[in-house]
């Protein structure tokens, strides 16, 4: 399952690549890169090669040397949560920007950015968010670097409330760069470059880290997951308000936090009346939250590379041994053994 996300993720950004360079860069002729690049099929956009993300790797590489060194920006714009599958539902419903960070730590990881995620406090009130090397060659980690860069602060400004929106306080590259690639990426972020830092680091005032995030669309959050889609279509013999839970905990885990009492203030209806209206529909909360539950555990387990704690804590699990049992009564096998 990671492989068929990893090659459905290099699909859509040699997609994204693809329209960039028809847009922005017209003189480049896609086929020539193939030829360059050494890549398995010369029109590599229109999808079948069996390493789609390696090929992507590969051409970015290649043009982030000399043709196109700024593109990282222009790609930054077209990447979209929806092309991360589980990992993007992962990002939508996260509580915090902190948790968000955590996820895109994984994602970058798991499909194969030589670049790693930390937090740091650096200052009274201010937060770094420092990247940095992971076990890749230097002679063109500063090109995926800043491109790492680029697509998480994308992904934060995508999520973020539009009454919480803000720019960086900093932004920090140990690496120099040319006057035109300077302004490239103070207009990206709105914010104070500073290059030949200690740091390559975004830099943000700590209470904006840890504001809460908005709900996903539903759409979105659908599109993101097989899993939900399966859930919601799957209701031919539920009732409305069975429907709306099971709707409610798949929008928005992090506010419900699996709990009937937050479940019925997201909802907005009375506690009371919610438990009868289930009654009467022959179901009960226990169980709705149960099977979301387990449902989306099985795909992060199947689609992701989270550690097994992390899925018990996004799930709202206070322990990760409380997620195990539960994941091993409903299954009949181990997280661990169910994600072989």
């Amino acid at each position: 399952m990671e492989l068929l996300l990893d090659n459905h993720v290099g699909e859509k950004m040699l997609t994204h690549l693809h329209q960039t360079l028809i847009n922005e860069y017209p003189k480049i002729v896609p086929c020539e890169l193939a030829l360059a690049c050494n890549l398995p099929r010369v029109s590599w956009w229109t999808g079948g090669s069996p390493h789609p993300l390696q090929d992507f790797i590969d051409l970015f590489r290649y043009l982030t040397e000399d043709k196109a060194p700024e593109i990282g920006y222009f790609l930054t714009r077209q990447a979209q949560l929806t092309d991360l599958g589980m990992m993007g539902y992962a990002m939508m419903t996260a509580a915090t920007v902190r948790d968000f960070v955590l996820v895109a730590g994984y994602s970058l990881d798991q499909f194969g950015f030589p670049v790693e995620v930390t937090v740091q406090t650096v200052g009274e009130g201010l937060v770094a968010l420092v990247f940095s090397e992971h076990l890749y060659d230097k002679n063109y980690f500063d090109s995926f670097l800043e491109f790492s860069m680029a697509l998480s602060w994308h992904y934060i400004e995508v999520i973020l409330p539009p009454d919480k929106k803000f720019s960086p306080t900093k932004v920090c590259f140990s690496f120099s760069k040319n006057i035109k690639q300077k302004s490239k990426a103070s207009v990206f972020y709105r914010s104070d470059i500073e290059y030949q830092s200690e740091l390559n680091a975004i830099i943000l005032p700590a209470e904006a880290f840890n504001a809460q995030l908005a709900v996903g669309t539903l759409s979105e959050i659908v599109s993101c997951s097989l899993q939900c889609n399966q859930i919601l279509n799957n209701t031919r013999s539920r009732g409305r308000f069975h429907k709306m839970v099971e709707r409610a905990l798949i929008e928005a885990p992090h506010i419900c936090k699996f709990s009937f009492i937050e479940t019925a203030k997201y909802l907005e209806i009375n506690g009371r009346s919610l438990r009868s209206h289930l009654e009467s529909e022959r179901a009960n909360f226990r169980e709705i939250s149960l099977n979301v539950r387990m449902q989306l555990a099985q795909e992060y387990l199947k689609s992701t590379s989270f550690p097994i704690k992390h899925i018990a804590y996004i799930l709202s699990y206070t322990e990760p041994n409380n997620f195990i049992r539960a994941f091993t009564k409903f299954t009949g096998v181990s997280p661990s053994k169910y994600r072989l």
